[in-house]
């Protein structure tokens, strides 16, 4: 009599050609996973121009030239009170904007804030550097924040 053919060592042609789908497809989520975290990364870091800041705009300092920018409802070190122009034929560099900066941005901080306490904020400003100036950015963002720098959630706006 004829012996059968020996079994095959591994599972069917059928189920190898799921598995190898199904590893296909995991590949691609993980992927596209590591895709969307190095894109929020990226976002999250490169922040916003200073200059781009607007009234009620709340954002982070960060060590870098660009700003973070978050929803007030976030956790915020800053909330802007207003912008500014700074007139001034040449570079005035940053000691001779700040009596102007100073001057402007508390009274649009008394105007921003309204009848709201002013306990335990300060006035605070940023100021082209001279590169910003070079390319002709001239604004002043003005802004209120903690004093000890700790950060807030919600808006102060009057």
């Amino acid at each position: 009599p004829a012996w059968p053919a020996p079994a095959s060592a591994g599972p069917p042609s059928g189920s190898k050609k799921r598995i190898g789908v199904i590893v296909g497809i995991v590949a691609v989520v993980v992927v596209a996973v590591v895709i969307v975290v190095l894109v929020l990364a990226n976002s999250s870091t490169s922040g916003v121009n200073y200059d781009t800041l607007r009234t009620g705009d709340c954002f982070n300092r960060t060590s870098g030239p660009k700003e973070a920018k978050v929803d007030c409802s976030a956790p915020h070190q800053v909330e802007v009170t207003g912008t500014f122009q700074i007139i001034a034929s040449s570079y005035p560099g940053e000691s001779g904007m700040r009596p102007q900066a100073e001057q402007t941005c508390t009274q649009k901080a008394a105007s921003y804030l309204g009848t709201h306490s002013t306990a335990g904020l300060e006035v605070v400003w940023l100021v082209p550097a001279k590169g910003s100036w070079n390319d002709g950015i001239r604004t002043v963002v003005c802004g209120v924040q903690n004093i000890d720098g700790s950060k807030r959630s919600g808006t102060i706006a009057g």
